[in-house]
């Protein structure tokens, strides 16, 4: 069975380490990390792109790298292939193995942020997908002197 896998390229070690002993052949495309951080419907877009451009003559389904990631997937189809996708809500789910281990980790850790080793080698931060973001848009990424001198161009 030949299947092609879109993943995001935080779980690039992971997948190509699963797709080397894989019984069938897998071709990988990975794309930027931080594909949430530009808006679920910029993700949903992106990602539909990707998995329409599948040439369905060579592929008998289509795998998802990917959680449902603050519903970038939310309405994504595979037009005539079969898409299959891990059942979670965000990476971290997928890399602690179960939504159950991922709800008691996070119960007994509040306010824990995970870095994978996958989202520090992988890509330039966010700079890759820097000024689409979220948190470019809205400020949240601007340092204090930033903030200030818009401050200060407002208050004049």
């Amino acid at each position: 069975m030949r299947l092609k896998l879109i993943a995001c390229e935080i779980f690039y070690r992971e997948m190509c380490a699963a797709a080397a002993r894989a019984v069938n052949q897998i071709d990988l495309e990975f794309l930027p990390k931080g594909l949430h951080d530009i808006g679920s419907a910029k993700m949903l877009a992106q990602l539909q792109a990707t998995v329409d451009r599948v040439d369905a003559s060579r592929y008998e389904a289509v795998l998802l790298g990917y959680a449902l990631c603050g519903n970038g997937l939310a309405g994504l189809c595979a037009r005539s292939l079969p898409l299959i996708l891990p059942r979670a809500h965000d990476c971290i789910t997928l890399f602690l193995g179960s939504k159950e281990r991922y709800l008691d980790y996070f119960n007994s850790h509040p306010g824990v942020y995970f870095k994978t080793t996958g989202w520090i080698e992988r890509g330039q931060d966010l700079a890759q997908l820097d000024q689409a973001a979220i948190r470019r848009k809205t400020g949240i990424g601007q340092s204090y002197e930033e903030l200030a001198a818009k401050v200060r161009a407002l208050e004049r």
